[in-house]
């Protein structure tokens, strides 16, 4: 990394700060997933008050998994319906040029 793609941040994580040296043009990605582990902790914390931090940070990390995979499920779906459709079109466009050349 060069110096000036790099940077030093700060990042607070139920209530511990992390120093992390991150891509500049990633802080905002770094921020907002501290936000949202944050988030989602206290969530935990607020709907079950009788558990323990260990299970408040695993349900946190398992929910923030579950998303991840989700996502990329969706992404393959997406890029599998994307590749069908243009293998119709490929096959559509062979077929017309062989019945064009057959005429």
């Amino acid at each position: 990394m060069k110096v000036t793609e790099s940077m030093k941040i700060h990042v607070k994580l139920d209530g511990v700060k992390y120093p992390m040296i991150i891509l500049r043009k990633d802080e905002f990605l770094y921020r907002e997933a501290s936000k949202l582990v944050n988030e989602k902790l206290n969530l935990y914390r607020l709907n079950y008050k009788d558990a323990g931090s260990i299970q408040h940070w695993t349900m946190t990390a398992f929910e923030l998994a579950f998303t991840l995979v989700k996502t990329r499920v969706n992404d393959i779906l997406h890029y599998q319906k994307k590749i069908m459709e243009l293998e119709a079109a490929l096959d559509n466009l062979v077929s017309k040029e062989e019945i064009e050349k057959r005429t």
